[in-house]
C-alpha cells in the first residue's frame, strides 16, 4: 500500500515538471501557438510570400512552416517567388478584414529576409514581435519622429528645396540691410523679421563682405543675419512653416550657415586637394591670405564673425605665416588658420555647392 502510495506520488511530481518545463519551453519559443493578435483580432490577417535563393536547403522549408504558421501567419508561401522578388509590405481591406500581404525571401544561409528584418529559426521571439508591428495600423504622418525644428524628414527636405535657389546679384560691399531686404523679399517661404532690422544689420554687421553670389538662399540669408548678431529660425505653424530673424541670444535652435560635410568625396571636392606651393611670410595678415585662397580654390569662404567675437577675436588683427611647401589647397588653408586660432570647415549650401566656413578653433560653450 504504502509502495503504491509513494509511486503515485512520484508519478505526480514527474507531471508536474513536464508541465513547468513545456511551459518554460513556449515562453522561449515565442509563447503561445498563436500570438494574442492573431487569437483575438480576426479582422487583421498577416499572409506570406517567400523566395528561395540559390542554395537555400528544401530540408529547411518545413522547418520554417512550422514556425511562421505556429506564430499566427496565414496562407504562408514558399518557394513560390523568383530568387530576384522584391521586399515588401502590402496592406489589403478586404470586406471587415485587414490583409497583411508580406514578400521576403529565405537565403542560402538559411536565414529568413523581410522588410524590417533578418532572422534565424532560432529567432523566434523576435518574428513575434515583428508580425505584431505588421498588425498595427499605419502611423498617421504626424506622428512620426521628428528632426530639428519639429519638422519631419520630408519637411526638411522640402524646406532646403525652398531655400536652394543661387542668389543672383552681387552682394560684396553692399548694405547689409539693403541685402537682407532683397533675400526677404525673394524668399519663397514667408520671413518675419523685427521693425528697422535694415538698419541694425547697417549699424552692427557693417557691409557685407563676402560675395554670396551664386550660393544658396538660405544659406546667404544666414551669413547676411550673422555678423550683426542675428540669426535665421524656423517655426512650425501646423503642415506648414514660416522662417524668422531673431537675436542669436534668443534663439535656441538656428538654420545653420550651410551643412557640415563629413564625406568629401566626388568631383565637387576635388579641387581642395590639389597640391599648390604655399610660402606664407611671418606676421602676414588673415584677410590677405583667405581671398587668395578663395580665387585658388574658386569657391566662396565665409567668417563665422559672430563666432570670433564670442571667442574675443577679431579678423583684422589675426596673422599667421606657412614655410615654403606643397600642399594640398585644403591642409595649407587649416595650418594657416590653426595658427592664427581658428578652423576651417568644408560645407555645402540648400542646393549641394559646396564652400568653406571659417570659424573659432575653440567657441565658447
Amino acid at each position: 500500500m504504502c509502495h503504491r502510495w509513494a509511486k503515485a506520488r512520484a508519478l505526480r511530481q514527474v507531471r508536474r515538471t513536464f508541465c513547468c518545463l513545456a511551459a518554460a519551453l513556449a515562453c522561449l519559443l515565442g509563447g503561445p501557438a498563436l500570438p494574442a493578435w492573431a487569437q483575438g483580432r480576426p479582422s487583421v490577417r498577416v499572409e506570406m510570400e517567400l523566395a528561395t535563393e540559390p542554395g537555400f536547403s528544401p530540408l529547411e522549408t518545413q522547418n520554417w512552416y512550422r514556425l511562421l504558421t505556429g506564430l499566427g501567419v496565414r496562407r504562408l508561401r514558399i518557394g513560390g517567388l523568383g530568387p530576384a522578388a522584391k521586399l515588401s509590405v502590402e496592406r489589403l481591406r478586404l470586406g471587415g478584414t485587414t490583409v497583411v500581404r508580406v514578400r521576403g525571401r529565405l537565403t542560402a544561409r538559411n536565414r529568413l529576409v523581410v522588410p524590417g528584418g533578418s532572422f534565424s529559426l532560432g529567432d523566434a521571439r523576435r518574428i513575434r514581435r515583428w508580425l505584431e508591428q505588421l498588425q498595427q495600423p499605419p502611423r498617421r504622418q504626424d506622428s512620426l519622429p521628428r528632426g530639428p525644428f519639429g519638422l519631419s524628414a520630408t519637411g526638411l527636405a522640402r524646406l532646403r528645396q525652398l531655400l536652394s535657389p543661387a542668389v543672383a546679384q552681387a552682394t560684396q560691399g553692399r548694405s547689409r540691410g539693403a541685402v537682407f531686404t532683397q533675400l526677404q523679399r525673394l524668399c519663397p517661404v514667408p520671413l518675419q523679421a523685427p521693425p528697422g532690422l535694415a538698419a541694425t544689420l547697417d549699424r552692427e554687421g557693417g557691409p557685407v563682405q563676402v560675395e554670396l553670389k551664386g550660393l544658396a538662399l538660405g544659406t546667404s540669408l544666414a551669413c547676411v543675419l550673422r555678423p550683426a548678431g542675428y540669426v535665421l529660425v524656423v517655426r512650425k505653424n501646423g503642415p506648414s512653416f514660416r522662417l524668422a530673424a531673431v537675436p542669436a541670444r534668443a534663439a535656441e535652435e538656428i538654420w545653420p550657415v550651410g551643412f557640415r560635410v563629413s564625406k568629401l568625396q566626388g568631383k565637387r571636392f576635388e579641387r581642395l586637394f590639389v597640391p599648390v606651393p604655399v610660402n606664407v611670410a611671418q606676421g602676414t595678415r588673415v584677410t590677405q591670405v583667405l581671398p587668395a585662397f578663395a580665387k585658388g580654390l574658386k569657391m566662396p569662404i565665409l567668417v563665422d564673425h559672430l563666432g570670433l567675437a564670442a571667442a574675443g577675436l577679431e579678423l583684422e588683427q589675426l596673422r599667421t605665416f606657412h614655410p615654403p611647401k606643397r600642399r594640398a589647397y585644403l591642409f595649407a588653408l587649416e595650418s594657416l588658420l590653426g595658427r592664427a586660432g581658428l578652423a576651417v570647415q568644408v560645407r555645402e549650401d540648400e542646393a549641394g555647392r559646396v564652400f568653406l566656413w571659417v570659424t573659432a578653433a575653440r567657441l565658447p560653450r
